[in-house]
């Protein structure tokens, strides 16, 4: 298991929010998907490494290639291209799914 996997979940930053997501490749792909077109994002570990970087919904910089080519990849490009629906993108320890894109959240 690679070390992004391995997280249990992951930070996002955009135009100084920071948010705390499940760490999946779907979850993160809804987040860049969502939040990507609006800002560019910073994806840290939950202890502050920087992971991934994008521009825009595209992946800039990624610290763990194989990562990025094998489980992430095969996840985001069919969500960018259209080819796959975008879902809402689920913030860590919130039991309902929230709307990242429209910086809302909803708590149980």
């Amino acid at each position: 298991m690679a070390y992004i996997e391995s997280l249990p979940y992951l930070v996002v930053e955009s135009n100084g929010e920071k948010i705390e997501i499940e760490n999946t490749p779907e979850n993160l792909s809804s987040c860049i998907c969502s939040k990507g077109y609006s800002a560019d994002l910073s994806v840290t570990s939950p202890n502050g490494d920087l992971l991934i970087s994008t521009s825009g919904p595209f992946v800039d910089r990624c610290s763990d290639t194989d990562y990025l080519s094998h489980t992430l990849m095969p996840v985001l490009m069919p969500m960018q291209t259209g080819s796959s629906l975008i879902p809402e993108t689920r913030v860590y320890g919130i039991e309902e799914t929230v709307s990242v894109a429209k910086n809302h959240s909803r708590r149980r």
